[in-house]
């Protein structure tokens, strides 16, 4: 098969690069909430009010949102790890230029100097976020699930460990140490990155196949990539929407807290190593608390939905604590009560927080794909673009919100809204949830469906493969897109299975929808030994046509069983 399958040498190489894009990628990601320990009070000194501060914060990621679907087509055209590069580069030098700010007296020209700035380090954050998903995807294709889960984390601890390094910088070396280190800190990741990650122009140039990098590392050569789904066709599917919902509130309520919570803390927590320390408990859970929740979403019984759900209640319980919602004093006494929550009150709703933010964000790339594996392979080219707007669109929002109604309605009412759409969000998640499977549309979660629990996990069935499926993150289900439950099968049919199975290795894969048909035809030709001898075989079981004869979708309209068996 892959001559690089089991090469030492591939492996180190991909290892080196996927440890170099996350690094690199969380760096660059810890230029947007560097500031949230210490620019309020240095824009209050150059005489800021809340509004324009929370535009300073919200127009990274406005400009995100905006460039993100721009930047795809750039990565065709001048390939990905170039653009890669490019992005690092501008962040860096966005962020450097930022160290200057504090020399401007004027107002109005320090506002416009820092959008500005902010303006370069989104445009930059855009292509480099883009391109991350992109070559992670293609640096190992069999883990691509794996890969992009821990991307995820990586630009979640980008965004969290910002504060704390910002307001320990801050306070040693005042206002334009954070900018000039953590700028300076991507100029060696751009020369590690054009080191490691090989450059994928030149495959791009023979006929866009698979990238040089990809294909020395053993990853199967294909014969082009499947084309994209659009963005729409995925929204208007109501399980991926309730997904992109919370991906987009997820990061509202984080960011929320950027504008306001140092203002509200300043009874217990007034400088800014301890403001930074307080999101920096934010950071530490969530970064022990992702695998745990990765383990968690694959159970049998629970699945990423049920987790996602869970850690949206855990926020809202959390942003009531925070607050203190005015609600909670008539039920747990004038401590809760008060106008400023104690410290032990607040840490402890801040560790509440960390644990909802990665039961709620880590698992979403999974529901999501779950959600869209009936569309086939080209709708993960479009997820990292979705999610890579989703995201910017609640970091656009959440600042805007939070200096919107923090002046007006209050700190403790305004996070009561966001808990109460919190909630909200997660009971439409399970209505929708519950509803897809009373109504048998497809949804499906790793054995969290009765029908999957009662899949029977045969030898003949894992060495089968004489039905033709399409295998999306560990997720089997039938060509026609349509899910099926498992059908109950005798052992003679099983053992028939295996006695002709001898060879666990040569599954045909052959996908009947136009958008991955060229794919699917690569990988039978890569992958199937003998095909003819168990078309026969599984022929004679189903009644359907002999090998030669055209297939029609009544001959593949139910897999035989499978590891995880898709359900409605």
């Amino acid at each position: 098969m892959g001559k690089a399958r089991g090469a030492p040498g591939a492996r180190g190489r991909k290892m080196l690069a996927l440890v170099c894009i996350n690094a690199s990628n969380m760096a660059c990601h810890s230029v947007y909430s560097v500031l949230a320990s210490f620019f309020p009070q240095a824009a209050h000194a150059k005489g800021l009010t809340a509004e324009p501060i929370g535009l300073v914060f919200a127009i990274f990621a406005a400009v995100v949102f905006v460039s993100a679907p721009l930047a795809a087509p750039m990565l065709s055209q001048h390939g990905k790890r170039q653009i890669y590069v490019a992005g690092l580069a501008t962040v860096s030098s966005a962020t450097i230029a930022f160290a200057f700010a504090d020399h401007i007296d004027n107002p109005t020209a320090y506002l416009w100097w820092c959008i500005l700035l902010r303006c370069v380090q989104g445009f930059g954050s855009a292509l480099e976020e883009t391109a991350a998903y992109a070559l992670i995807a293609d640096i190992d294709p069999s883990a691509i699930s794996f890969n992009l889960g821990v991307t995820e984390v990586s630009t979640g601890l980008g965004y969290m460990v910002g504060p704390a390094i910002g307001g320990f910088l801050f306070a040693q070396g005042g206002f334009a140490l954070p900018f000039l280190l953590i700028g300076a800190s991507l100029l060696p990741a751009i020369l590690l990155v054009r080191a490691v990650v090989r450059d994928d122009r030149a495959s791009m140039r023979v006929g866009d196949t698979a990238p040089d990098g990809a294909a020395a590392d053993g990853a199967d050569d294909d014969e082009g990539e499947p084309p994209a789904v659009p963005l729409l066709a995925l929204v208007a599917q109501p399980q991926i929407a309730a997904a992109v919902a919370a991906a987009v509130l997820g990061n509202v309520d984080y960011a929320f807290l950027e504008p306001t919570l140092a203002g509200h803390v300043e009874e217990v927590a007034s400088s800014p190593q301890a403001i930074g320390l307080l999101f920096s408990v934010i950071s530490l859970t969530y970064t022990l608390s992702s695998p745990l929740v990765g383990w968690l979403s694959h159970r049998r019984r629970l699945g990423p939905r049920n987790v996602v759900i869970g850690g949206l209640c855990l926020g809202a319980v959390s942003f009531l604590i925070v607050g203190p919602s005015p609600l909670l004093g008539p039920l747990l006494g004038a401590e809760l009560g008060a106008q400023h929550v104690s410290l032990r009150w607040l840490c402890f709703a801040l560790v509440l927080f960390g644990l909802a933010e990665g039961m709620s964000m880590t698992p979403l790339l999974e529901d999501m794909m779950l959600s869209c594996s009936h569309m086939g392979k080209g709708a993960i080219n479009s997820l990292s673009a979705l999610m890579t707007s989703a995201f910017s669109l609640g970091q656009m929002i959440g600042p805007l919100l939070g200096a919107f109604l923090s002046p007006r309605l209050g700190f403790r009412w305004a996070t009561t809204l966001v808990s109460a759409a919190l909630l909200l969000l997660a009971l439409t998640m399970a209505v929708l949830r519950h509803h897809s499977r009373a109504h048998r549309r497809f949804y499906c979660e790793f054995g969290a469906c009765p029908g999957a629990r009662r899949a029977r996990r045969t030898k003949g069935a894992r060495k089968g493969g004489a039905h033709a499926t399409t295998e999306l993150a560990g997720l089997t289900q039938t060509t026609d897109g349509h899910p099926r439950r498992p059908a109950a099968r005798d052992d003679s049919e099983s053992e028939d299975e295996s006695d002709s199975g001898s060879d666990g290795d040569s599954d045909e894969r052959v996908d009947a929808t136009d958008e991955t048909e060229a794919y699917a035809r690569a990988k039978a030709d890569e992958r199937t030994r003998r095909p003819e001898r168990r078309e026969a075989r599984a022929s004679e079981d189903r009644g359907g046509p002999t090998p030669g004869q055209p297939r029609t979708p009544a001959d593949v309209a139910r897999p035989a069983s499978a590891e995880w068996t898709v359900c409605a």
